[in-house]
């Protein structure tokens, strides 16, 4: 039996180690488009210097082949064959798909310029700290508001550069959080030292003696040494328009993470699974879930034919001082909604019939392992809102429903 996974990060690695856990004898080999895995959820703390590169890579399993700057180009399911970028053609008996995702590539004048950075490799990094180094105004223009850009400003900060936010939406983190929620934080965080500028969506950029110029649609200019583009991912999945495999988003799988072909199986930033709170097939682009479907993959590529249950969208992010947490059904405005708020701190929870479906907290502590357990036992907890929104749930309020159920 001969496994090959296709992409090098957490969800092929953790396919990788969990199928040697469970077949000791058989081939594993991992292509990757990148020279050795790393962790690309510490590539903010490297840039912030808050972690020596040395730290940053990971290990690749006891046993297993790792082919660095060599990815997939093309995958031939009828014939079993993958075609590498170096024209090699590898054959397999199972694989998995776990390419991962690319950032989202910015359409506006002057997109193609030097100056401009997208974020989601090493080699983004390196080209940033590169460029801080002759940088001149310590200035960085930083287009929307999402995760990736939170986190790049806040490390931007922590290097004495200041984050200057160009905001399409009238939103901060609007992919994660409520209403509330993000009107918390525009009021918070500019007092942190991060600028932000709503309504505001880019047109062109030119580079100057000191550095770019960004020009908004608005007709607004905002100068600084280099633009960061933090605008989202998108599924690497362009090598695999001819292969006949199922695509949407994503990759599609069932619920055994396997594509619509036999013997190819999907997981990770690529892969368009089942969602447990939306209650429909999404990428969550997530470490945590990459780890889980990596490893789920591996048991139904080998000896078990196990349903995988599904995903649960959570995000926990530290930025400028202030702790993020999201999780579920965060956005919703259809559901039974609660709020609490404080001078530095904010709570937000949402219910569905009398159970949890989505939760965002800021500033306050909680133990985020019991919000995410809630969810997914589907638990009936109207009755403890306001332990719910204080942070203060634990498997001690957890444990009489889920002994009843079994769960425990």
């Amino acid at each position: 039996m001969r496994y090959v996974i296709v992409g090098g990060s957490i969800a092929g690695l953790a396919c990788a180690g969990r199928i040697r856990e469970l077949d000791s004898t058989s081939d594993v080999l991992i292509l990757s488009e990148e020279a050795r895995p790393y962790s690309k959820m510490a590539l903010p703390s490297l840039l912030a210097g808050e972690m020596k590169s040395d730290n940053i890579w990971l290990d690749v399993p006891a046993d297993v082949q790792f082919r660095g700057l060599e990815n997939a180009v093309r995958i031939e399911p009828g014939k079993h064959i993958v075609t590498t970028l170096k024209d090699q053609e590898i054959a397999y008996d199972r694989l998995l798909i776990a390419s991962g995702a690319g950032a989202s590539l910015p359409d506006f004048e002057g997109s193609d310029c030097s100056s401009i950075f997208t974020i989601r490799n090493m080699s983004d990094i390196l080209g940033i700290q590169k460029k801080m180094k002759t940088a001149k105004k310590h200035k960085v223009i930083i287009s929307g508001a999402g995760l990736v850009s939170m986190e790049m400003g806040d490390a931007f900060l922590k290097q004495g550069f200041k984050p200057i936010y160009l905001v399409s939406s009238q939103k901060i983190l609007s992919q994660i959080l409520d209403e509330g929620g993000s009107d918390f934080l525009k009021q918070y965080l500019p007092a942190k030292g991060a600028e932000f500028h709503f309504g505001q969506s880019i047109k062109s950029v030119h580079e100057s003696d000191v550095g770019i110029v960004v020009e908004t649609v608005s007709g607004n200019n905002f100068e600084g040494d280099f633009l960061v583009v933090g605008k989202g991912a998108v599924p690497n999945t362009g090598y695999l328009a001819a292969s006949g495999i199922a695509l949407d988003d994503g990759v599609l799988v069932d619920e055994y993470l396997k594509t619509s072909h036999e013997d190819l199986f999907a997981a990770g930033d690529v892969c368009q699974a089942f969602d447990m709170m939306h209650n429909e097939k999404r990428v969550n682009a997530l470490w945590p879930v990459a780890i889980e479907q990596g490893r789920h993959a591996a048991m139904n590529m080998t000896c078990y034919h196990d349903p995988y249950q599904g995903s649960i969208s959570r995000n926990v992010v530290t930025i400028f001082g202030t702790v993020v947490f999201a999780a579920g059904l965060s956005r919703s405005t259809d559901l039974e909604s609660y709020h609490r708020q404080s001078s530095n701190r904010y709570a937000g929870i949402m219910l569905k019939d009398g159970r949890l479906a989505g939760a965002v907290f800021i500033n306050v502590r909680i133990d985020p392992g019991c919000y995410l357990l809630a969810m997914q036992s589907r638990t009936e907890i109207a009755h403890l809102k306001d332990v719910l929104l204080s942070g203060s749930l634990s498997y001690v309020h957890l444990h009489p429903f889920l002994t009843a159920s079994r769960i425990f």
